[in-house]
């Protein structure tokens, strides 16, 4: 992925991704997902196939959501500035994302928007 910023703490706040194997001292992949405002990462799960599933929230009109996926539309409402305690601001307001990363982290195979205004 490529770092796409945002309106936090300067250049912006992406999610940031790294694997590393089992041992912990080599890196598998690291990757980035976001759009062009502010994401904050709140869940990360893996399933049996190696899959990576994030449940974040996000502030950006263009976050990367997938073809028939739940919801393709950022909703927003109230602007919201978490500068002080975790450097985002959400001056779109937010809506919960999930995604979902294929196991070797090349791969967005699905992504959603969840909110309403």
């Amino acid at each position: 992925g490529t770092f796409n910023g945002g309106s936090g703490l300067s250049p912006g706040i992406d999610i940031a991704i790294s694997k590393f194997d089992t041992s912990g001292t080599f890196l598998l992949y690291s990757t980035y997902i976001g759009g062009n405002s502010d994401e904050l990462p709140h869940s990360l799960i893996v399933n049996n196939f190696d899959e990576l599933f994030i449940l974040g929230t996000t502030s950006s009109t263009n976050y990367p959501y997938t073809s028939g996926c739940y919801y393709s539309t950022f909703n927003g409402g109230t602007p919201n500035y978490l500068q002080q305690g975790l450097g985002a601001n959400y001056i779109n307001g937010s809506d919960i994302v999930a995604s979902n990363l294929s196991a070797d982290g090349t791969s967005l195979l699905a992504s959603t928007f969840i909110g309403g205004s």
